[in-house]
């Protein structure tokens, strides 16, 4: 996935993410729905 959009790694998509959106990845996995 992280390669799909565009990125490097997994590490530099986390820190992304985190700076996007306020958390990581792994947390928008563990919410319902």
């Amino acid at each position: 996935m992280t390669t799909v959009c565009g990125f490097h790694s997994q590490c530099h998509f986390s820190k992304a993410y985190r700076a996007q959106f306020g958390y990581a990845p792994s947390h928008e996995r563990r919410l319902p729905g």
